[in-house]
């Protein structure tokens, strides 16, 4: 059975799991934490409104920076033979858009557009 290594062990899992076809949406309703994650076309970490995507968290991961989160995301989602389960993982307070990737040194960054005519 493959593992989720640090995300397991750590207890916190990403707020969104990400499918793309009608079986794996079918597959992971009944799945575990692992299944769920092998399933996966990449997570989603919510934060809420227009948290500052680069402050440190103060309740629900003390300490984590909404970044680090994600990036252990990435570096723990493997099976037992180090294949990755997905290789992007999205990060958002619903204005800003994260995309991380393992690969990748930086992330990319979109803004939503303020529609309020202001």
């Amino acid at each position: 059975m493959p593992q989720f290594n640090n995300i397991k062990i750590r207890g916190k899992r990403p707020d969104y799991c990400l499918l793309s076809t009608e079986e794996a949406r079918q597959s992971a309703a009944q799945a575990d934490d692992v299944e769920m994650f092998r399933l996966s076309s990449t997570v989603l970490e919510a934060k809420k409104a227009l948290h500052n995507l680069d402050d440190a968290s103060k309740t629900e991961t003390p300490g984590w920076f909404p970044s680090q989160q994600i990036q252990d995301y990435l570096s723990s989602a493997r099976d037992a033979s180090g294949n990755r389960y997905f290789d992007w993982a999205i990060l958002s307070n619903g204005n800003e858009w994260r995309l991380y990737s393992e690969h990748a040194a930086r992330a990319i960054t979109c803004r939503s557009a303020d529609f309020s005519g202001n």
